[in-house]
């Protein structure tokens, strides 16, 4: 009985497995495959994530990239010495999708937006860490400090509002 129990279990856990190898593969071969340094580079310099981090910093620029896996890797920096103000995207070798990028385009996109307490910051107002301390900020609540800012609802949010 444990030998026909094992057997059906060991078939069980194939066709799981079968399953899953069938559902990405057909994730991983939608696009069309990268066939050069340029071409990836192109495909990277169009993606959304890209461009919402050039509008946060127009004077970033492609850092460096490489090709490890299957995987393109592009990195985007305001500068060689602003690690913070910098944007990871992972590119699929294989389909040309976009599988990551740090910080996720939320953060991009939302000045406000966040996960973690730690993920937010008073520049004058609560914003998240990857906003430009350059931009105006008007729709915002002011802060006197970083522990100030809290994240609540995926918002930086300031915990002692400041009224001027």
């Amino acid at each position: 009985m444990k030998k026909i129990y094992c057997l059906g279990l060991i078939i069980c856990i194939v066709l799981v497995s079968g399953y899953f190898i069938l559902e990405m593969s057909d994730k991983v071969d939608v696009g069309f495959p990268i066939d050069s340094e340029e071409e990836a580079i192109e495909i990277a310099s169009g993606t959304e994530e890209v461009k919402e981090f050039l509008k946060l910093y127009p004077d970033a620029d492609l850092f460096s990239y490489s090709l490890v896996n299957g995987v393109w890797t592009f990195v985007y920096r305001k500068s060689e010495n602003h690690t913070i103000e910098s944007l990871w995207i992972a590119v699929n070798e294989t389909s040309s999708e976009t599988i990551s990028s740090a910080p996720k385009l939320e953060f991009l996109k939302n000045r406000t937006y966040c996960e973690l307490d730690e993920q937010c910051m008073c520049l004058e107002v609560c914003v998240n860490y990857i906003s430009n301390p350059k931009t105006e900020f008007h729709d915002v609540r002011k802060c006197s400090q970083n522990n100030d800012c809290k994240c609540i609802n995926n918002t930086c949010t300031s915990i002692n509002e400041i009224t001027n």
